[in-house]
């Protein structure tokens, strides 16, 4: 691994009295308003210890002077201080190996190394460690770091994960593991200036790290860029995703839109058993790499380098459609001032996608823009207008009722959502019931939906995973709502509340935005992927305001 800055993990303090205030321990500094949130952002500080240096661990004091917690600091970025702790727990070496160490035993828990060895270890917030992301890769280790703090600390913290960790292992037979963990640091140009640090050039005889590697993920073998990659080099939070689509693709013509390396091609053909895929990127890098990964597999996809946009333009012209069609495009939004025209090709995309899907085929939808909250997503991506208008209701064929209500219900506009639901033509067809109930919820009418929910409770069990979580804890809430918890019971043999581990039991990244949809059935329209740590996307965005 490239030398590093080493910051200590000792603590030594002092005293720095302050006229008129209680004594403080220096380094420190005193916020103005205080919160759970563990980002401490410019407008939120009263005063700074002038000894306070950027990196440095800093005791934080809450208005009335209390001490609030323990933080790393850097006086340069709009996030001044990224707290690791509240109250008085010490930051020494038993704070950061038992962190890592609870990262590393989530993991093991989900039992995620069974099914590959690619996955994310420590995911920033999600973990406590903010401003630190590590994902491994066979025997490699690899940092996206986003903070000064945690580039001093980066050597230090890669020794004591791998004391965590133990000694590495490699799923791609007949290739041997390195006999201790290689480490690849990366950090973005942007991230690098803002907060004010520099990691060695690529070229710099002191960055010895190694270039690729090749993992597996449900017995697909990738190469892995770890130094030329997007993010760390491989997208980890998509694997549930792209093995559900797998469960899709039998003897189906596939298109992978912005295929990058080829993930979700690779599954759909060896998982899924697609009779032909096709995949598209215009990252001539990428799908050199894509290429390399499907002979790697032994398998033939067919691989374009193209505009996504032209192609599909070309393929619509051409009347050409899919059973499966993948939207993964990279971040459209990588900063505020980009967000109106990510909107916009958000859904230029999606309705250029929807438009190559066949009757009774699939799109899965995507996005890893941050900036790009899932009500923008929803609204922009288009698919659910193109539904609306391409199902035409009649007395054989009411679904277009539902995917009405449905699209209504996830625009955040129930009253239209249960005009729809209560057409006569619906009925009780299409599990009706269950949407009306989520209308409710959306309204805020708790009788009503905690009503619904009970009527359908019974047949909760046969709804896809997502929807029975999703309802069993909207029943749960509707049954606070009212206080009336008679039959709020886990009936399905579901878990009735998942937070923690919708939040943090996959350990992979907040970045997808992940959506299905299927046309002209009913049949899991949507679903979430559990990889996304924060729960951005999916059936998620239908729960209602807190």
């Amino acid at each position: 691994m490239a030398p590093m800055p080493t910051g200590s993990f000792d603590r030594s303090t002092r005293h720095l009295p302050a006229a008129g205030r209680a004594e403080r321990i220096s380094p420190w500094v005193q916020l103005r308003s205080a919160s759970q949130n563990p980002l401490v952002y410019q407008k939120m500080i009263r005063e700074t210890d002038p000894s306070a240096r950027a990196g440095a661990i800093v005791n934080v004091y809450g208005r009335d002077g209390e001490l609030f917690g323990r933080g790393i600091f850097n006086p340069r970025s709009q996030i001044v201080v990224r707290m690791l702790t509240w109250g008085d727990a010490p930051l020494d070496d038993a704070f950061w190996l038992g962190r890592l160490g609870e990262a590393v035993e989530l993991r093991r828990r989900f039992r995620i190394d069974e099914a590959t060895d690619a996955y994310r270890l420590v995911h920033a917030e999600g973990d406590g460690l903010s401003g630190l992301i590590v994902e491994r890769y066979a025997d490699c280790l690899a940092f996206e770091l986003f903070s000064i703090g945690m580039f001093q600390r980066a050597s230090e913290i890669a020794r004591m994960l791998g004391q965590s960790l133990g000694p590495p292992a490699c799923l791609d037979r007949p290739h041997r593991a390195a006999p201790d963990w290689r480490v690849v640091v990366r950090a973005d140009e942007r991230i690098q200036r803002i907060e004010g640090f520099r990691l060695p050039a690529s070229g710099d005889s002191r960055r010895a790290e190694p270039e690729s590697v090749v993992i597996r993920e449900h017995g697909v073998r990738y190469h892995v860029d770890l130094l030329a990659g997007h993010k760390t080099g491989f997208f980890c939070d998509q694997r549930e995703n792209r093995k559900r689509l797998a469960t899709l693709c039998r003897d189906a013509a596939v298109l992978d839109v912005c295929c990058y390396t080829g993930g979700f091609s690779l599954c759909a053909k060896l998982l899924g058993g697609a009779a032909e895929v096709t995949a598209v990127d215009l990252d001539e890098t990428a799908v050199a790499l894509a290429r390399e990964n499907a002979n790697l597999n032994q398998t033939r996809i067919d691989f374009v380098h193209a505009d996504a946009y032209v192609y599909m333009r070309q393929m619509a012209e051409l009347r050409r459609r899919y059973d499966v069609v993948v939207l993964d495009p990279p971040k459209f939004a990588p900063a505020r001032a980009d967000l109106e025209d990510a909107l916009a090709r958000y859904y230029d995309l999606n309705v250029l996608g929807a438009r190559l899907v066949s009757t009774g085929g699939f799109l899965l939808t995507c996005s890893c823009s941050g900036l790009v909250s899932r009500e923008m997503f929803a609204e922009a991506k288009g698919v659910l207008d193109i539904a609306i208008a391409d199902e035409r209701p009649t007395a054989e064929n009411p679904t277009g009722l539902v995917l009405r209500a449905i699209a209504n219900i996830m625009l955040n506009r129930p009253d239209e959502a249960l005009k729809a639901l209560n057409d006569p033509l619906v009925g009780d067809q299409f599990d009706a019931p269950l949407w009306r109930a989520f209308a409710y919820a959306r309204q805020s009418k708790w009788p009503e939906a905690r009503s619904g929910f009970r009527n359908v409770e019974a047949s909760i069990a046969t709804l896809p995973i997502e929807l029975q979580q999703l309802a069993l804890k909207e029943a749960m809430r509707a049954a606070i709502e009212v206080r009336d918890f008679s039959g709020a019971t886990d009936s399905p043999g579901r878990p009735v509340c998942r937070e923690a581990a919708d939040r943090r039991g996959a350990g992979t990244a907040a970045r997808s935005c992940g959506w299905w949809f299927r046309r002209r059935t009913l049949s899991a329209p949507w679903s979430r992927g559990p990889d996304s740590a924060a729960g951005v996307a999916g059936w998620n965005s239908m729960r209602p305001a807190a």
